[in-house]
């Protein structure tokens, strides 16, 4: 599953940094990186062929970046939801422009961002370590698949305890901005009656989409701490990245799907000109071709 999660956060991370219609903000595309950090950390040891030895250099460094990836991830999540929460609450440029000064101070708090989430990695990362320096025996791929640190204190109640807190400020932060978003909307609507309002697609589900996940990570982090030894959380854990891109997926898809639905309506001329193939339409009935004229004359 960590597998498939890489290769599709790869391929995820290919179409936003080469697309020209693709445009997402920074803690989003670092998110994602976090997922793909997140997805090879679990797969180290699947290209070493001595797996199954003594723990070596790369099943140390595996089980330092095993320990420090969810911390990672949870706290890029964090850094990108707080990111719309500094959006909801900043003044529309129309009505407020920023000075040079302060799209400096904008530019460099964004930088500060980016760099906390890799911040906390290596502090995790580190700790294990350190940990695992003292006695080798305790790094070990038990499973067969990846190694790990095998320290209850650290491992099974540090992390999940620090993802678990985390999550909650996540969640916290999304009630936040959705309570922030309709309060807005409310006193527009009694300010503009008149005003159409279309509802936020792209903004409820990419909120959604944290939402779930965050369930799932808060859920999980409370079943590894209560030391309940049941093999869903771990296979949870394993889905997370391919979950999550599914996941998003979706969300795009519904977003794209939505967008094209408020499109205007146009004439079947215009529909063939657009496509390149208007002889298909040759043999249209008169009746098509004159909804796709304008007072006599074709809307091409």
């Amino acid at each position: 599953m960590n597998k498939s999660g890489e290769v599709g956060t790869i391929l995820l991370l290919l179409t936003y940094f080469f697309s020209k219609n693709v445009h997402r903000h920074p803690t989003l595309v670092n998110f994602w990186i976090t997922w793909l950090i997140y997805s090879v950390s679990y797969t180290l040891l699947l290209y070493d062929k001595q797996q199954y030895t003594n723990p070596d250099t790369l099943c140390r460094v595996q089980a330092a970046m095993v320990d420090g990836s969810p911390s990672l991830v949870v706290t890029a999540g964090l850094v990108a939801v707080i990111q719309i929460w500094k959006k909801v609450h900043r003044p529309p440029n129309s009505i407020y422009k920023l000075t040079l000064t302060a799209k400096q101070k904008s530019r460099i708090s964004l930088v500060l961002f980016l760099f906390v989430p890799y911040m906390v990695f290596l502090v995790f990362s580190i700790g294990s370590a350190l940990v695992g320096r003292k006695d080798f025996s305790l790094t070990n791929p038990m499973n067969g698949l990846y190694c790990s640190l095998h320290v209850d204190g650290f491992s099974r109640y540090s992390i999940p305890a620090y993802c678990t807190v985390v999550m909650t400020f996540l969640l916290g932060f999304e009630v936040a901005i959705s309570y922030k978003y309709w309060r807005t909307r409310a006193t527009t609507a009694r300010a503009f009656t008149l005003l159409k309002r279309d509802l936020p697609f792209s903004l409820i589900l990419r909120m959604l989409l944290f939402s779930v996940v965050s369930v799932m990570v808060i859920s999980i982090g409370i079943i590894y701490m209560s030391n309940w030894l049941v093999p869903w959380p771990y296979m949870m854990q394993a889905t997370l990245p391919l979950f999550s891109l599914k996941l998003l997926q979706i969300t795009e898809m519904a977003i794209s799907e939505s967008n094209l639905a408020r499109l205007p309506p146009v004439g079947i001329l215009e529909i063939a000109s657009a496509s390149g193939s208007r002889t298909r339409f040759s043999s249209a009935p008169s009746s098509a071709v004159e909804r796709g004229t304008v007072s006599g004359e074709e809307t091409v």
